[in-house]
């Protein structure tokens, strides 16, 4: 049975939504998909019209925010480009070179087709950190990494972690090993400053996480309300 959303947190002019792995944000043309989460959206938080200041993809999980106003989407884009958005991400890779994930991450990324690509030149700069990695608890031939997302390209991070070696289990778009499709990547942590911060609580989508990485979401979330104390 697929994983329904759920609203995370509810305000006047934004809501913070949890979005299943399998949904797309907004509207398919394909039948066999589950309904998009926009649609699932309006119906829960009774509005008829919301905007993304920010999307995951279909087969992504994890926090998305949605404004409820034209201007709430306004504002939220203004601060995703000054960067004030700092969002932190799970990633299940094959834990052989999964050391090389770890640091701080710079590549030029290129879509060609239904992939992005590294190219040496003439691409988007991507920078992503891998802050901790920790192998699974279920297995262990693979791990957890933890991440911080400084940049959004189409397919970043299952780009960068495959070209470093350690594609995510299941991306078989990408040279993971695994069912296709079945790949877990989650967008689990979202700071915004101001004392503004989601996070997800462990969930049974979470598999096998060690408890250090668990610990330090908490830390990082705590960290940052405190800040803006």
């Amino acid at each position: 049975m697929m994983e329904e959303p759920r609203i995370v947190s509810d305000s006047l002019d934004e809501a913070v939504l949890y979005k299943p792995a399998g949904r797309s944000c907004e509207g398919t043309s394909d039948a066999l998909a589950a309904p998009p989460l926009d649609r699932w959206a309006k119906a829960a938080l009774h509005c008829d019209a919301l905007w993304f200041p920010h999307r995951l993809d279909r087969l992504t999980r994890g926090i998305v925010v949605v404004s409820k106003t034209r201007e709430a989407a306004a504002r939220s884009g203004e601060e995703i480009k000054r960067g004030a958005w700092k969002k932190f991400y799970l990633a299940r890779v094959h834990r052989e070179h999964s050391v090389r994930l770890l640091g701080l991450q710079r590549l030029y990324l290129r879509k060609v087709g239904p992939r992005a690509v590294v190219v040496q030149s003439g691409g988007d700069p991507s920078f992503q950190e891998g802050l901790m990695l920790r192998t699974t608890r279920d297995s262990s031939v693979e791990a957890h990494l933890l991440l911080r997302l400084d940049s959004g390209r189409f397919h970043q991070i299952r780009a960068m972690l495959a070209h470093l070696g350690s594609p995510l289990v299941g991306d078989t778009l990408y040279g993971g090993e695994g069912a296709a499709h079945t790949f877990e990547l989650e967008h689990a942590l979202l700071v915004r400053g101001e004392g503004r911060c989601s996070l997800l609580q462990p969930h049974t989508a979470r598999r096998g996480v060690h408890p250090d990485i668990e610990a330090e979401l908490l830390r990082l979330a705590t960290e940052s309300a405190t800040q803006s104390m």
